[in-house]
C-alpha cells in the first residue's frame, strides 16, 4: 500500500452477487497480569571479573629494541613478571601502547632497592628523574612502544606487574584474598603491594600492604611523601578482647562506629609529628569470629613552611581518603 491510498472492506452472503461495505471496529484485548512469587529473591550482581595476566612465556628478548618485550595475550591487562637483577645494572622492557591508554608500573622488591623509569621510544621521558621509586603510573601521551628501565643497587629478585587498561578504562581492578584468615579486598591499579611495613600504629600481623602510586599525588607537585594500607590479622586472645579499643602509645582518638558490608568497625584517628614530618593515621578495627581485623591508612606528609614558597601544594587529603575507603568498601571477611 503506497502513501495516503486508502482500503475498503467488503462482504458478500450471496456468492458474490451483491457485496456489503464492512466498518472494521477494534477489538481490546484483555490485560496481561503477571503473578510475582515473593519468595522468588532478587537476582545479586555479579562483577566483572578481573581479566587474568598474560602469560610470562610471551616475555622474549627483542634485539632491534635491546630489551626483553612483553607480548600481552589477547583480553589480557596486565602481566607478572618475575626476573632477578646483578648488583648496580640495568634490565630494558619494553610494550607497545596507545595513546590515551592508563600504564602501571609497580615492582614487588625484597630488602634490595630498585627503581624503575619509562620513557617513549621517541626517547621522551615520561617518569620523573627526580623522584626514584619502584613505582609509575599515568596516562600515555601517543601510539608507540614504551621502554622500561629497571636499575638496582643489589643483586636480587623481584617481580614487576605492568598494568596496561583498556582505551577510555581508567582503573581496573586486582583481588586479594587470604584462604587461611578467610579474608578478602580487591583494589584499583592505583595501588601496588610491597614488602615493606610502614611505621603504622597497628595490632595484628600484616597480611597485605599497598601503597598508592599515583606520581601526582606526590612530591614534588605536593608536599605527600607516602600513602599505604594495611591490611592486618590477630589471633591472641589478648589482643581480640582489646581490638577495638584505642592504643595508648600514641593516643589514639575513637571517632566513632561504621558498618561497611554489614561489619561493625571501630574508627580511630591518631598523628604523629616528628622533625617536620606528619604521620597521619586511620585505622578501622572489628571482631570477626574471634579474629581481630584491622585496615590501616597511614599518610606520611612533609610540613609545607619547610618548602619555598609555591613549591608545592598541600595535598588533597579528601580526595586520598576517599580512593582508601574504595578499597576497605570491598572488605569480605569470614
Amino acid at each position: 500500500m503506497t502513501e495516503n491510498e486508502v482500503t475498503t472492506l467488503y462482504k458478500t452472503t450471496d456468492g458474490g452477487k451483491t457485496w456489503t461495505q464492512v466498518t472494521p471496529r477494534m477489538i481490546a484485548s484483555p490485560p496481561v497480569t503477571a503473578n510475582v512469587d515473593p519468595l522468588i529473591p532478587t537476582p545479586t550482581l555479579i562483577p566483572t571479573a578481573t581479566p587474568e595476566p598474560t602469560d610470562p612465556s610471551s616475555l622474549v628478548f627483542d634485539p632491534n629494541a635491546n630489551a626483553y618485550r612483553i607480548r600481552f595475550a589477547p583480553n589480557a591487562t596486565w602481566v607478572e613478571i618475575n626476573d632477578s637483577i646483578a648488583a648496580k645494572s640495568t634490565r630494558r622492557y619494553v610494550l607497545s601502547a596507545m595513546q590515551g591508554q592508563m600504564m602501571s608500573v609497580s615492582i614487588l622488591q625484597g630488602l634490595a632497592a630498585l627503581s624503575v623509569e619509562v620513557a617513549g621510544a621517541d626517547k621522551k621521558p615520561l617518569s620523573d628523574s627526580r623522584v626514584s621509586g619502584a613505582f609509575w603510573r599515568s596516562s600515555l601521551p601517543s601510539t608507540q612502544d614504551y621502554i622500561l628501565t629497571v636499575a638496582s643497587y643489589a643483586a636480587t629478585a623481584f617481580t614487576m606487574r605492568v598494568s596496561v587498561n583498556q582505551p577510555g578504562q581508567a582503573t581496573q581492578n586486582f583481588s586479594f584474598s587470604d584462604k587461611k584468615y578467610r579474608v578478602a579486598l580487591s583494589y584499583t591499579d592505583e595501588f601496588a603491594p610491597i614488602l615493606a611495613e610502614p611505621q603504622a600504629v597497628h595490632k595484628g600481623t600484616p597480611l597485605l600492604t599497598l601503597t598508592f602510586i599515583d606520581p601526582a599525588t606526590y612530591f614534588p607537585n605536593t608536599n605527600l611523601s607516602g600513602a599505604y594500607l594495611m591490611l592486618n590479622i590477630a589471633q591472641d586472645p589478648a589482643i581480640v578482647a582489646a581490638c577495638t579499643q584505642p592504643s595508648a602509645r600514641p593516643i589514639e582518638t575513637v571517632t566513632g562506629l561504621v558498618t561497611i558490608n554489614n561489619y561493625s568497625f571501630t574508627r580511630g584517628e591518631v598523628s604523629v609529628g616528628a622533625a617536620g614530618n606528619l604521620f597521619d593515621q586511620i585505622s578501622y578495627r572489628t571482631v570477626i569470629n574471634e579474629k581481630c581485623f584491622e585496615v590501616i591508612f597511614l599518610f606520611h606528609s612533609v610540613n609545607i613552611g619547610i618548602y619555598s614558597p609555591g613549591a608545592v601544594v598541600e595535598f588533597d587529603r579528601a580526595a586520598l581518603l576517599k580512593r582508601f575507603e574504595g578499597v576497605l568498601d570491598t572488605f569480605v571477611a569470614k
